[in-house]
């Protein structure tokens, strides 16, 4: 038995069996439940105190991390994982039936996953909590546990420690694992989760309680989600943080590279589009208040755990560079003195260019400046159609694009009108690479990012491809002038375009027809079967040798 395991941690806590029978006969239990998978400095502590002091949705604090474990079982009487869970359900509910916690992985390992998961019934709501700013997130973490003030609350006055790359490196990282274990688990159980991400949530009350409320059917009057000084914490960053990320961004670029390539939020999409991003990304691409439920992962409560079975095709992993390696490669090969992007959220590819650079996304969510030694970048926050409709990019630049990445909606007609704007602003030698177009099987190539039950089918149920793989036999069938060449790049491939030519309108021409397409063309949706099976992969090494001479 693990010296840490809940067994072992609670085996001398005295109990009261007559109490906890008592309890359990006269209580009845929450009737709606939530569970919130968070990483530490995510504002998890800031989420708590605002849920609960509505007192209408739920107290969800860490019932059970090992460090406050024997306190629950001696305020419950309850021994056991099993018993535990139930007497929370009754004890630690709001007046209206609502119960919460919050839970890492690691304490559900320690507490007994099987236990645990078994008392998680189909309606449980799954919140993953997290944060885009992992090195801030560890800087934060780095500062609390060396000075020890976590919170705002913390009666101690502010202090900061002494800069130090390699206890930043071990919080990081420390961040990274807790976030990886957690979405790994709600993978493995087959969870839909409902994405919180710390930069949008943060200090949002509004907002913040209106994710938990509405899916919980609980109502909250105006007052309630108005700003309460009374919440009690507040963001404790300052000049130190901002200096020390600035420091380390600029020191550890490598390092900082690894770490976000290994997290597996950022594949989750593997690019977020409007229903799947967070709320405060709607807002921005939207401009008006959309409904909720449109800003959340939603799945039916039947839905939320879903049967699994093999798909009837599939492609090994991709075992080639990461994606973005093989696009530094690319940018080092060219030496493009113009790029274009479409779709660059957080910035991580824009900061491979050191060219002149246009930038479309709907909603920037940028981990760190994208200038660098850009001569001049030009930031468009718009979707692509907006952008071709109102700017030349030919214009912008002076000149004919060299390099474009088109990694935006997740569908294939928009990566169409991106690859015929595209096209039109390049010149014979130009590169265009598209992303996303090898899916590894077919049910992370749905077209709704909201059917669950469809992508819960897949081994990695929490990435979305969409349909983009259409443009490549659509490309084969109407522009076999064109070479196109798929890699191996992992996560799910990349796709080099090359023999552009800018005066051909054959796409635009036929537009309308290759939207609908015959029942068997190799675009039609039901082929993708065939489109997977016969697929053929350069790897990735070979990448540089199919770039024009």
């Amino acid at each position: 038995m693990h010296e840490m395991s809940f067994a072992n941690i609670v085996k001398d806590v005295p109990v009261d069996g007559a109490t906890l029978d008592r309890d359990m006969a006269t209580i009845a239990p929450s009737d709606k439940n939530y569970i919130i998978f968070f990483t530490p400095r995510s504002g998890s502590s800031w989420l708590t105190s605002i849920l609960s002091a509505t007192k209408k949705l739920g107290y969800p604090e860490e019932y059970i991390n090992p460090a406050f474990v024997r306190d629950v079982v001696k305020a419950t009487n309850a021994r056991t994982p099993e018993l535990l869970i139930k007497m929370l359900k009754r004890k630690r509910k709001t007046f209206n039936g609502v119960f919460g916690m919050e839970v890492r992985a690691i304490d559900v390992l320690l507490f007994g996953e099987r236990e645990f998961f078994d008392e998680v019934d189909p309606a449980t709501l799954i919140y993953c909590l997290w944060r885009d700013d992992i090195v801030a997130q560890g800087i934060s973490l780095y500062r609390a546990v060396t000075t020890g003030r976590y919170h705002s609350s913390d009666k101690m006055a502010p202090s900061v420690p002494d800069y130090s790359a390699d206890g930043i490196r071990h919080w990081i990282e420390d961040v990274a694992n807790i976030e990886n274990s957690n979405l790994k688990m709600l993978e493995q159980h087959n969870l839909t989760a409902r994405l919180l991400c710390y930069e949008d949530i943060v200090g949002d009350r509004s907002l913040a309680l209106s994710l938990f409320a509405e899916p919980l059917g609980v109502g909250l009057e105006a007052a309630e989600l108005s700003q309460r000084s009374s919440d009690g914490l507040t963001k404790i960053a300052d000049a130190w943080n901002f200096a020390t990320e600035e420091r380390f961004r600029r020191e550890e670029p490598r390092y900082v590279s690894s770490i976000e390539e290994q997290r597996l939020v950022r594949r989750l999409s593997p690019r977020p589009t409007p229903t799947l991003a967070s709320a405060l990304e709607i807002r921005r691409a939207s401009g008006t208040g959309p409904s909720l439920q449109t800003m959340l992962v939603t799945a039916s409560p039947e839905s939320n755990k879903m049967s699994e079975s093999p798909p009837a095709v599939s492609l090994p992993e991709h075992q080639g560079k990461f994606y973005q390696d093989c696009l530094r490669d690319l940018h080092q090969a060219i030496q493009p003195k113009t790029y274009l992007e479409i779709g660059t959220l957080n910035g991580d590819t824009l900061n491979l260019a050191s060219c002149h650079s246009i930038a479309v996304d709907p909603a920037f969510r940028l981990s760190k400046p994208s200038v660098g030694d850009k001569p001049a970048l030009h930031m468009f926050q718009m979707n692509s159609d907006s952008f071709f409709a109102s700017y030349d990019p030919v214009a912008l630049f002076g000149g004919p694009i060299d390099l474009a990445f088109l990694d935006g909606m997740h569908l294939f007609e928009y990566l169409l009108r991106d690859f015929v704007h595209t096209e039109r602003a390049c010149h014979a030698k130009s590169v265009i690479v598209l992303h996303d177009c090898v899916p590894l099987d077919p049910f992370m190539a749905t077209r709704n990012v909201d059917d669950q039950r469809t992508r819960s089918l897949s081994r990695h149920p929490l990435w979305w491809t969409g349909d983009v793989w259409k443009l490549v036999p659509i490309l084969r069938h109407y522009r076999r002038d064109l070479t196109v060449t798929l890699f191996d790049a992992p996560p799910t491939g990349l796709v080099l375009v090359t023999g552009l030519d800018p005066t051909n309108r054959v796409l635009s021409e036929n537009y309308a027809a290759i939207l609908a397409p015959k029942p068997g063309s190799a675009w039609d949706g039901a082929s993708i079967g065939s489109y997977l099976s016969g697929v053929v992969l350069k790897p990735t090494s070979e990448l540089l040798d199919h770039l024009p001479s």
